[in-house]
C-alpha cells in the first residue's frame, strides 16, 4: 500500500490499516509502520473486536466512503489478499462521476 500511497492521495482517499497486534499492542504497531514506511494509519485491534465485525478471517479490504458507507468488499485470505491493484481500482469505480443524469438516477427534478 505505501508503494502506491501516492496514488490513493491523488484520488482523495485515506488509507487506514487495522492489525491485531496481541503481543507488543501500541508498540508492535509502532515497529510495523516504521519497518514498513506506512505514512497512512495503522490502528490495533488486540482483541479483534472491530476486526471481526467486518470480516472473520480479518484479511479482507473494505472501501468506506466519506459517509461511512462500504462501498465495496474484496474478500481476502491468509496468503492470497486484495492486492494493492483490486483495491485502486475499486477506489476508482468509486469515485467515477455517474454516467445517469441526477434526473434519471433519483435526484432533484
Amino acid at each position: 500500500m505505501q508503494a502506491r500511497y501516492e496514488d490513493f492521495k491523488r484520488l482523495d482517499v485515506e488509507i487506514v490499516s487495522v492489525l491485531r497486534e496481541e503481543q507488543l499492542g501500541a508498540e508492535g504497531i509502532r515497529r510495523a509502520q516504521e519497518e514498513s514506511g506506512a505514512e497512512f494509519l495503522i490502528l490495533n485491534d488486540p482483541e479483534g473486536e472491530q476486526t471481526r465485525a467486518y470480516s472473520q478471517q480479518s484479511y479482507s479490504t473494505y472501501v468506506i466512503d466519506s459517509a461511512g458507507v462500504i462501498r465495496a468488499i474484496l474478500k481476502g485470505r491468509l496468503y492470497k489478499r486484495p492486492t494493492v491493484e483490486e483495491t485502486l481500482e475499486a477506489v476508482r469505480a468509486m469515485t467515477k462521476p455517474s454516467s445517469v443524469p441526477p434526473s434519471v438516477a433519483g435526484g432533484n427534478r
